[in-house]
Formats: C-alpha cells, sequence, structure tokens
C-alpha cells in the first residue's frame, strides 16, 4: 500500500511540474495571475469534495490562512515564473530545498534541537547550490530573472510550511481541509484583481490555449496533500519525506532533459545528486 501512495505521490507532483511548464509554453507572453487563479480554485475545489461537505470554519483559522494565502500564493506564482525563465529541472530542486525554512522556524521559535543530519543536509545544500550555478560554461541555463523569481518561490515555499506548523500546533491538527480551502479562496481572490489589472487582454487567449493545465495542476496539487496524509499513517515522516522529495526531483530532472530538451551540464547534474542527499539528510 505504502508504495503504491508513494508512487501516486511522485505521479500528482510530476503532473503539477509538466502542467505549469506546458502553460508557460503555450503561453509566452504571461498568464501567471490566470495561471494561479485558475489552479488554486481548482485546488480548493478538491479539498471541499475531498471533505465530503463536514467543514467547520472558526474566526480563529482565518489569520493562519491569510498567512498561508500570500506565501502559496507567492511561491505558486514565482514558481510558475521560474520555470518560465530557467530550468525545470533545477527549479524543482531548489524548491525542494525550501524544507529547511520551517525548519529554522522550528530551531528558533519551537526550541527544537539541531541534529547532526541537519548541519551535513545544510553542507551538501551549499555545494549543490555552487555547482548548479553553472555560469561559466555554454550550456548554463542560469539567469539573473530565474534567481530571483525562484528565490522567492523558495521563500515563498519554505513560509507555506512554517505557517502549516502553527497552524496545526495552534489547533492540534483539527481544521486542515477548511484551513487549506480558506486560504486557497483567498489566492483567488488576489489573482483576480491582478489579472483583471494586468492580463485582460491576454486572458481569454490563455483560457482558450491552456485552460486544462491549470486544472490538472490544482487538482493534483490536492491529491498530493491527500496521498501524503494517508503516507503518513503507514510511513515514519523521516523516512516519507526524503523518498518524495528525491524522487520528484529525479523523476522531473529526467522529463526536463527527455522531453523539454533542457541542456544540464555535467556540473549541474552533479548538483542535482548533491541536492537529492541534501534533502534526505535536512528530512532526517
Amino acid at each position: 500500500m505504502s508504495i503504491l501512495l508513494f508512487i501516486l505521490i511522485i505521479t500528482f507532483s510530476t503532473a503539477q511540474s509538466i502542467s505549469n511548464k506546458s502553460f508557460n509554453l503555450r503561453n509566452p507572453d504571461g498568464g501567471e495571475y490566470t495561471y494561479t487563479c485558475i489552479s488554486c480554485a481548482a485546488a480548493a475545489l478538491f479539498f471541499a469534495v475531498t471533505s465530503g461537505g463536514n467543514l467547520t470554519f472558526v474566526k480563529e483559522l482565518y489569520v493562519y490562512s491569510f498567512g498561508f494565502a500570500l506565501s502559496y500564493g507567492a511561491a505558486i506564482l514565482f514558481l510558475f515564473l521560474a520555470i518560465k525563465h530557467g530550468s525545470l529541472a533545477l527549479t524543482t530542486l531548489v524548491m525542494s530545498y525550501s524544507l529547511i525554512i520551517p525548519a529554522l522556524v522550528g530551531l528558533v521559535v519551537y526550541d527544537e534541537k539541531a541534529s547532526v543530519s541537519l548541519f551535513i543536509g545544510l553542507a551538501l545544500l551549499c555545494i549543490s547550490l555552487a555547482l548548479i550555478n553553472n555560469k561559466g560554461e555554454e550550456k548554463t541555463i542560469i539567469n539573473i530573472k530565474w534567481i530571483v523569481y525562484v528565490l522567492l518561490a523558495f521563500f515563498g515555499n519554505g513560509m507555506c510550511s512554517s505557517v502549516q506548523q502553527m497552524q496545526q500546533r495552534k489547533f492540534g491538527g483539527e481544521y486542515k481541509s477548511e484551513f487549506m480551502i480558506a486560504a486557497l479562496l483567498m489566492i483567488v481572490i488576489m489573482m483576480v484583481v491582478l489579472l483583471m489589472v494586468f492580463e485582460r487582454k491576454i486572458f481569454f487567449k490563455a483560457l482558450r490555449s491552456g485552460f486544462v493545465f491549470p486544472v490538472i495542476s490544482g487538482a493534483a496539487n490536492g491529491a498530493v496533500n491527500l496521498f501524503v496524509m494517508l503516507m503518513l499513517a503507514l510511513v515514519p515522516a523521516s523516512v516519507m519525506f526524503p523518498l518524495i522529495s528525491a524522487g520528484d526531483i529525479v523523476v522531473t530532472s529526467a522529463i526536463s532533459v527527455l522531453f523539454y530538451k533542457e541542456k544540464l551540464t555535467k556540473r549541474q547534474l552533479v548538483g542535482i545528486l548533491f541536492g537529492v542527499a541534501a534533502i534526505v539528510f535536512l528530512n532526517l
């Protein structure tokens, strides 16, 4: 059962990346607000359906949902832009590093103890970043725009996990679906305002050319969250998260090279391997 869940998680996680890339290729002139809006609406619908309508919203929840909305909105928006301006494989790798942020929050805010594996993971992470920053070779796919966007997505994604951690501690693990639905609907409202201001001229073109991709991405995001919760009942978190992160990086990197013809240098490929090792140690 755990193997099946692992395969499903990697499949749906990879589907998010492929959907993002596919929408980007069909809409080179923009569409990031449209994509984010539709994706979050689809994810909210997924959580509403899987909850069976058994939802209870409490006003104390909205502060955490708003914090998550800002973080997740930034993560998905800048992830879209990072993939547009750089490598899908390297973007996925750097995004996986964002788990260091909730780890640091745990050390600073909750007085959790730092383990040896944390320091090993940080060292491997630094080596990985040095290797993928391949400016000196012809095949490099590193540029300033990509660096800015991927760092913003990195911090947004890291803060998502941190806010989620705070919410779960505050409410004793309750109101998961309510928390996500409220946050996702807040993002939808924000994105509607932004796309009305910046994407009115291309909105219908973006819908015609790739409406299905953000829908798939949003539904896949909800499925990943659902299967992760199911797998947590069968596999320890310290084992599960390194496997998922490493599997996602390996599969996405293979798809990037084989299907999207991304030119990764040998040095960058070694950097990805160090990145996988870093993810494993950071999760221990």
